[in-house]
């Protein structure tokens, strides 16, 4: 699954969203609140599923039943529009018996997360074309909702080496190191350069906030 570009300038793309896979919901949600501000929604309905996806809004206890499908009752609850979570820490890889694909995809499920984007400062790092094509094959195993994964853009996450260009071949979306965890002291040629081999798309001013928020990092560990 791929979702839509990211409406940046340049070369970089979205991440890649991947999970295993799954039958699609036939569902009837009778009597909830649906609430959804762009489309000016803000009344009591049933809300219909057809095959995982919005077939019809009916007046309460109007919608007509049919096969297979789960009935919910939805008094007191409040239907939203599905958030998605552009940064989130799984344990994976390195520290499974904290968190794994698993369990995090299923607690943002409940939370009515339908995506999430995982980031990259794992132990150890998602540094290489090799990682990350094994946690991606794991999402495919073991993800209950789309996910997406950053890379890094230096080996080990030391700020001294770019990773190698096939991580940019395997993973153009990786745009860089989470932003919070940017090492003290990088130098700001070596984020220019990261951030070209991402794909461009960077203009100054993002490389300069980045170079700041380093430096901010380094007085406070100070």
């Amino acid at each position: 699954m791929n979702v839509s570009a990211n409406g940046s300038a340049g070369g970089v793309e979205a991440p890649r969203l991947i999970s295993r896979p799954g039958p699609s919901a036939n569902l009837i949600v009778r009597g909830a609140r649906l609430f959804d501000p762009r489309a000016g929604l803000d009344e009591v309905r049933d809300l219909v599923v057809r095959e995982g996806e919005i077939a019809q809004l009916a007046d309460p206890g109007k919608a007509a039943e049919f096969d297979g499908a789960e009935i919910v009752d939805g008094d007191g609850l409040l239907a939203l529009p599905a958030f998605v979570d552009p940064h989130v820490h799984f344990r994976v890889p390195g520290q499974e018996h904290k968190e794994d694909l698993e369990t995090g995809t299923r607690s943002a499920a409940a939370g009515g997360y339908c995506a999430v984007i995982a980031m990259a400062n794992t132990s150890p790092p998602i540094d290489s074309a090799a990682v990350l094509g094994s946690v991606r094959e794991r999402a495919e195993r073991e993800a209950s909702i789309p996910v997406g994964f950053i890379a890094n853009v230096t080996r080990g996450m030391d700020g001294a080496e770019l990773t190698h260009e096939s991580i940019r071949n395997a993973a153009r979306e990786a745009a860089g190191e989470e932003v919070g965890e940017l090492r003290p002291g990088r130098a700001l040629f070596l984020q220019r350069r990261a951030m070209n081999a991402a794909g461009g798309g960077f203009g100054t001013e993002q490389v300069h906030r980045a170079g700041l928020h380093a430096r901010s990092t380094e007085r406070e560990r100070r």
